[in-house]
């Protein structure tokens, strides 16, 4: 650094080579580095990226300085929004599963940087409104590659959930007893052991390369870490018409109904994939854990509407002669339980009740046993019994007497008093 010849004026802003055409390294007035320039009008200005992003060089005069950086102070907050955005591509060294190259997005990042600097330099030449519109495309093309990265990866990690959940539930099913004997049990448990071995020589070999990774072996350990599932589901006598003891078939049902309910829920995920909310790929963690999430609660919904269904908990079919048996209708119940998201909390919510209020309950009853009360009569039965002709002239709406209090049966006609005869 005590040898660094450091730029003390527009004029030492520059790049050079030498015979053998390799750069020359030359300083700005801070120190570092200078990689490109991107404009140059000595003595008024100069523009090029050192240090990771896009510097400008002020005028010599200091009345020119001061009036260029009031202009570019409008302008700083829209820069540092543009370099939050690609100080990632800039500093990457390695890609999202190996499926990104990072040499690719330093080329970008350079890239983009060039678009500032064009900016700047409009900027600079008092065109200000013109270089706030570069800037504002620029953010909001950064912006919409980086979304359409972070759908990406969503479908990818909602793919890859699925492909996990899926060989969880295969694994359930090779514990299950069925009616071949011993001899069938041992095939499956070396047949998991064969499929579990090719996935840890899978990772590990992802992991070995992790240092040092190279995009098309990385790749290529990733499809083979997606192939291996889908060939053990595809190859398992579990998951088509093997026959199973009868004692442990619905519990096979419901790790079919489970897989169902993960593809259900990648499936809702693809079509609905331009409307969902995705963050930009800067919060990776949030898109990863919402895709996780999503599938595996489709995985959940659909064991547990097939638990219900099955055993007649509630009522689903499909069309009108539907039939409540069969592995189509399984899986088919599964994908609608994964596909429809609050289908199975809905229901569930509806089954479950609320609670009374238990002072509703006690007034309730207390009402109750008054009105019990006040209508019991302790005559003899036959006092009791009413003639047809006051029942049919209750029924028929005849008033009360006003002298009867309210709520008092009405006596019949052989039962009330006779009218004493006058002394006239």
């Amino acid at each position: 650094m005590a040898t660094q010849e450091r730029a003390r004026n527009v004029a030492d802003i520059r790049c050079e080579k030498d015979a053998n055409g390799r750069k020359i390294p030359t300083f700005d007035a801070n120190g570092d580095v200078i990689h490109e320039i991107y404009g140059r009008k000595p003595p008024e200005y100069a523009v090029y990226r050192a240090c990771g992003r896009v510097m400008v060089h002020f005028a010599d005069a200091d009345t020119a300085a001061v009036r260029q950086r009031r202009h570019l102070a409008s302008l700083a907050q829209l820069r540092d929004e543009i370099e939050g955005l690609v100080a990632s591509w800039r500093n990457s060294d390695r890609g999202f599963f190996g499926l990104t190259n990072p040499d690719r997005l330093k080329a970008k990042a350079e890239c983009q940087d060039r678009r500032v600097g064009g900016a700047l330099i409009q900027a600079l030449e008092d065109r200000l409104p013109c270089a706030q519109a570069v800037l504002e495309k620029v953010k909001t093309d950064l912006l919409n590659e980086r979304i359409a990265w972070a759908r990406f990866e969503y479908l990818l990690t909602a793919f890859a959930t699925f492909l996990a959940l899926m060989f969880v539930g295969w694994l359930l099913t090779l514990i299950l007893p069925g009616t071949e004997g011993i001899a069938g049990m041992e095939s499956r448990i070396r047949t998991a052991g064969v499929i579990l071995l090719l996935l840890c020589g899978t990772g590990a070999a992802a992991i070995a390369t992790a240092e040092h990774p190279k995009p098309a072996m990385r790749a290529g350990l990733l499809l083979l870490a997606a192939a291996i599932p889908i060939g053990a589901v595809l190859i398992s006598p579990r998951m088509s018409m093997a026959p199973v003891d009868p004692l442990y078939e619905p519990a096979l049902h419901v790790a079919r109904g489970a897989i169902a309910g993960a593809l259900g829920a990648f499936f809702s995920i693809s079509l609905a994939i331009r409307k969902r909310t995705i963050l930009p790929d800067l919060l990776r963690t949030s898109n990863m854990m919402d895709a996780v999430l999503r599938v595996t609660i489709g995985f959940i919904a659909g064991a547990v509407l097939t638990v219900l269904v099955k055993s007649e908990m509630i009522q689903f079919s499909f069309g009108p002669q539907g039939t409540k048996e069969g592995v189509l209708f399984v899986l088919t119940l599964g994908f609608v339980a994964g596909f429809a998201e609050r289908l199975v909390p809905d229901l569930l919510e509806k089954a479950n009740a609320k609670p009374l209020d238990p002072s509703a309950t006690l007034i309730a009853v207390s009402t109750d046993a008054t009105r019990d009360t006040r209508g019991t009569d302790h005559r003899p039965a036959k006092a009791q019994e009413r003639p047809a002709e006051a029942a049919n002239g209750e029924a028929n709406g005849k008033r009360r007497r006003p002298h009867a209090p309210a709520g008092a049966a009405e006596l019949p006609a052989s039962l009330r008093p006779k009218p004493e005869p006058s002394d006239s």
